[in-house]
């Protein structure tokens, strides 16, 4: 089996409601990271964390169920059982996570603050989605486009040796952005660094709207 084939996103959208009007700069970013991780990249979800609701309901449905459950939880202050469905053993399974195959379909859409990778298999069947908070990111997207600015400006302003201070400054950013990612989604989806380093980009991107 050819697993750098199997394990990789072969096709990225974005919900249509997580877009903000973009600046030609900014559609540029968006172009090239677009262009880089189709090209290359290492996406491997581990089963066991999707939301298999979400392959059964649009992403808008499945927020506002899951916020009126919790709202009920809260107010009755009883949990849905965590038991185990009978002849099912208990407890997680013990061993290496076990990853999906695909190549897979990705959409990525932002509701409530909080991100979600819809997944879907190469013929675009629904295949599950993760959540993530956008919170921890926060102030590095800040940082990053702050910096950004600052390059672009550069370019048309400054000296060569100025602009690649900024540049390399610019780097380091999107690598505190990437590692990030890396830890926000451990456990739930593999990524290698210079994929984590173009989903950055577009998640950057789609937190302008917030």
């Amino acid at each position: 089996m050819n697993t750098s084939h199997n394990h990789r996103i072969i096709d990225i959208s974005f919900d249509e409601h997580s877009i903000a009007q973009r600046s030609p700069i900014i559609e540029r970013e968006r172009a090239i990271a677009i262009h880089d991780l189709i090209e290359q990249n290492l996406f491997r979800p581990c089963a066991k964390e999707w939301s298999k609701e979400w392959q059964k309901k649009a992403p808008r449905d499945a927020a506002r169920d899951a916020a009126r459950d919790t709202k009920e939880e809260a107010r009755t202050g009883k949990g849905k059982s965590k038991e185990s469905p009978k002849g099912e053993p208990k407890g997680e399974p013990k061993g290496e996570p076990q990853y999906e195959t695909g190549p897979f379909r990705l959409r990525l859409s932002i509701i409530e603050s909080r991100l979600y990778f819809e997944i879907s298999n190469e013929q675009g069947q629904a295949r599950g989605s993760i959540m993530m908070s956008l919170a921890p990111f926060r102030r590095i997207v800040r940082d990053y486009f702050q910096i950004c600015e600052s390059y672009f400006d550069a370019v048309k302003r400054h000296s060569p040796t100025t602009i690649e201070t900024i540049d390399a400054a610019r780097r380091g950013v999107h690598d505190e952005g990437a590692i990030l990612l890396l830890e926000q989604l451990a456990g739930k989806i593999e990524l290698d660094h210079p994929t984590a380093r173009r989903l950055f980009t577009l998640i950057a991107l789609l937190y302008l709207r917030l």
